[in-house]
């Protein structure tokens, strides 16, 4: 069984009637993965696995380094290709780049998921492969303890130095899956080694790697989280990383991640692996802001409605922007996060801005606040579709390929092939690996949904918040 949740849909908000929005902060990119490997194996994935922002924070828009401060806000505008009353606005978030020499020590602590599903398709296989890319660059400064569950939980490797390569890969490849699955047993005994090796001069991190399929004890990720949260609260970051299809609980990974102020990924292939623990994992191991949130103040004068595309779970009320004790998001070493709405505006107005953009944080292990905004020009309407940046559009794609395969609402009038002809565009621009694969994966979408005609599945078990 493949297990999911479904958020609903952010629909269009009368800026006369409430000219904020809010949300925190969200690095994910799981879900377009997820949908990706769906369509591979010749299947539409459900619609309640499509996080439209987790589409577009898959792909990179090239956004600067921040010279200065932890943080650079960029905005674009342009005019719909899809509807001519409507516009797009991004919103890119640039965390600062911290070096692989300068990042802070490590104290890592394993939580490897060793039930019998992950004997499923050469998950195990993939899970020590993938440890292996992560493991390789670490040193002598950082530790590493692991963790192991089945029908119980247990030790594999104390505390042990990151430079005793030999000892921890030993330790690792002596695993095999087997046993029902104890995910509450394992977290908490991976949450309690953390505790023992924590230092507020290092990155403490705890990564569990798992199908997500929980059978024993305590089965819900909120239940599971409250054993641990008092670890969880001392600087503990939690990341999750799921591996395989077919038995598989994306509604634990993801809430244990968001809960656990870290990150969720999936991975299927050694790929994914190199692409999550090779190209950024200072980013990974390292976060560079607590707590944060994006609010977004629209000019009733210049902006007649806006909806946000995605981000429905992490919604975060207007007026608790400023309470330092809201929870937001964590962003790690150079990571960027972009967010698009769609606009509705007047024929004409006698303003100069349609918004202002705020990001506020905390730093790491400090209790200040800081926050920073920009404006968004009236000006910066005026850019055509077809004259956009590419990176612009790469962003407007992603979005609508999500809600398509979502079926939302606002994509009655889309189709497969013109998402396809778009994406072409952009990569005949750019030429990047993640804008070939894209237009791929459209296109096996395209040829998918003509043969399954009306392809919306309804044979998984998931959640939905109608339902409440």
């Amino acid at each position: 069984d493949m297990f999911f949740r479904d958020y609903g849909t952010n629909q269009f908000v009368q800026t006369s009637r409430d000219r904020f929005s809010t949300f925190a902060l969200d690095v994910d990119d799981a879900s377009y993965n997820l949908a990706r490997q769906y369509l591979l194996d010749g299947h539409m994935p459900p619609e309640e696995a499509i996080r439209v922002e987790e589409f577009v924070n898959h792909f990179d828009y090239g956004y600067a380094t921040p010279s200065d401060g932890r943080f650079r806000i960029f905005t674009e505008v342009t005019s719909s290709p899809f509807d001519r009353r409507t516009y797009f606005m991004k919103i890119g978030v640039k965390a600062k780049e911290i070096t692989e020499e300068r990042r802070k020590p490590l104290n890592l602590t394993l939580v490897l998921d060793v039930s019998g599903s992950m004997g499923y398709d050469n998950r195990m296989v993939l899970v020590k492969q993938s440890l292996d890319l992560l493991l390789k660059q670490l040193d002598g400064g950082d530790r590493v303890a692991i963790v192991a569950y089945g029908s119980n939980a247990f030790v594999v490797l104390e505390p042990t130095s990151g430079d005793q390569m030999r000892r921890i890969e030993r330790a690792i490849d002596r695993l095999s899956p087997d046993g029902s699955t104890f995910a509450e047993a394992g977290l908490k005994l991976g949450f309690q080694m953390a505790n023992r090796m924590l230092d507020p001069g290092c990155s403490n991190v705890v990564i569990l790697c798992s199908d997500g399929v929980a059978n024993v004890g305590k089965t819900s990720p909120d239940a599971i989280m409250r054993e641990i949260k008092r670890f969880a609260g001392q600087g503990i970051t939690l990341s999750t990383f799921g591996f395989g299809m077919g038995n598989y609980n994306d509604v634990l990974l993801e809430r244990l991640a968001q809960q656990g102020n870290g990150r969720y990924a999936y991975i299927n292939d050694l790929d994914q692996a190199k692409e999550t623990f090779l190209e950024n994992i200072v980013g990974v191991l390292q976060v560079v802001a607590r707590d944060v949130k994006v609010q977004v103040e629209f000019n009733p004068a210049t902006v007649s409605s806006y909806r946000l595309l995605g981000y429905e779970n992490r919604a975060v009320p207007d007026q608790k922007f400023r309470d330092n004790r809201q929870d937001g998001g964590e962003v790690g070493s150079g990571h960027e996060v972009t967010a698009l709405y769609e606009l509705t505006l007047p024929r004409s107005a006698n303003s100069d801005n349609l918004a202002t953009v705020f990001v506020r944080w905390k730093n790491p292990n400090e209790t200040r606040v800081t926050e920073v905004s920009r404006l968004v020009s009236r000006e910066q309407s005026s850019v055509r579709f077809a004259g956009a940046r590419p990176e612009l559009r790469l962003a407007i794609v992603a979005a609508k390929f999500a809600e398509l395969l979502k079926q939302t609402n606002y994509s009655e009038s889309l189709n497969f092939h013109e998402l396809a002809s778009m994406a072409q565009a952009v990569d005949r621009q750019l030429h990047t690996e993640q804008t070939r694969e894209l237009v791929a994966v459209i296109e096996r979408a395209d040829n998918l949904s003509g043969y399954f005609g009306d392809y919306r599945r309804n044979d998984s078990n998931y959640e939905s918040d109608d339902d409440d």
